[in-house]
């Protein structure tokens, strides 16, 4: 499968805080509606008013590639572990 990189441009969802993973996050977004596949998540990530994101989002054809490795995403109880944790949703 191919990784497509739609790095977000939203400082709220990617704040550009460098980190080093020393864990991994897999989570499930339950979104499975019509059209929502990966890009659309990342579009969601990418509104102005979204403060959430995710490494990496994959869905059954393709993965997204939104924010680089070494950088925090916000996620559901980032806090501290947000700064040692790599997430794929």
């Amino acid at each position: 499968m191919e990784i497509r990189e739609m790095l977000l441009t939203n400082k709220r969802s990617a704040p550009g805080v460098r980190i080093t993973p020393k864990g991994l996050v897999i989570h499930w977004t339950a979104n499975e509606g019509r059209g929502a596949d990966a890009v659309a998540n990342r579009q969601y990530f990418n509104r102005p008013s979204t403060q959430a994101s995710a490494h990496y989002i994959v869905d059954d054809t393709q993965t997204v590639r939104c924010i680089p490795e070494d950088e925090m995403a916000c996620r559901v109880g980032a806090g501290t572990n947000g700064k040692y944790t790599f997430v794929i949703k």
